[in-house]
């Protein structure tokens, strides 16, 4: 059940990164690469099947982008509206289960 707003959990996340100092610039280098990990273990979940894994690693890579989106200064909603509108302006096909841009 959803309890909270995206906006509710942003906030969340941002002041768990601000309690952890993880919100400097200079650590932006550090977290993409954060967020390459734990795409990594989404990946190994999908690839293993283990559902349990997917679940918790689609949280731990929307958390990363979060706290990167906040040390470039981005709005993350702004980020995602943007390329929704992008999106569903889009041409192609499916080709093997994955969307192939025109």
């Amino acid at each position: 059940m959803i309890t909270k707003t995206l906006d509710e959990l942003h906030l969340e996340i941002v002041q768990w990164a601000e309690e952890r100092d993880l919100l400097d610039y200079d650590n932006r280098k550090s977290q993409a690469l954060k967020v390459a990990e734990e795409a990594g273990e989404l990946c190994g979940g999908v690839v293993k099947g283990k559902r349990e894994d997917v679940y918790d690693a689609i949280g731990d890579v929307f958390v990363t982008i979060v706290i990167l989106c906040e040390q470039y200064d981005y709005n993350f909603n702004g980020i995602v509206e943007n390329v929704t509108d992008i999106i569903k302006k889009r041409s192609g096909k499916t080709i093997g289960g994955a969307f192939i841009k025109d």
